[in-house]
């Protein structure tokens, strides 16, 4: 299936931050932020507009720490 472009305005610090991450990681900027989207819009689409901001933090801050240990492993393993 096709993929649909899009244009995303943001701040040139956080676009650094951005780019400097993806690197680390060895992901592409797309497909992080497609991987963040695909996470995220399900909690996002039940939601009531009142419990948004406390479940989809939530949920991210979930998706973060299971992200933070496959960091960590990964650092381990290079280590070796």
């Amino acid at each position: 299936m096709a993929k649909k472009r899009i244009n995303l305005a943001i701040d040139p610090e956080l676009d650094r931050r951005w780019t400097e991450t993806t690197k680390r990681l060895g992901w592409t900027k797309s497909g992080m932020l497609e991987d963040l989207l695909i996470e995220v819009l399900p909690y996002l689409e039940d939601l009531e507009p009142k419990k948004i901001i406390p479940k989809s933090m939530h949920a991210m801050a979930e998706k973060l720490q299971e992200l933070s240990k496959l960091v960590e492993e990964a650092s381990e393993k290079s280590k070796k």
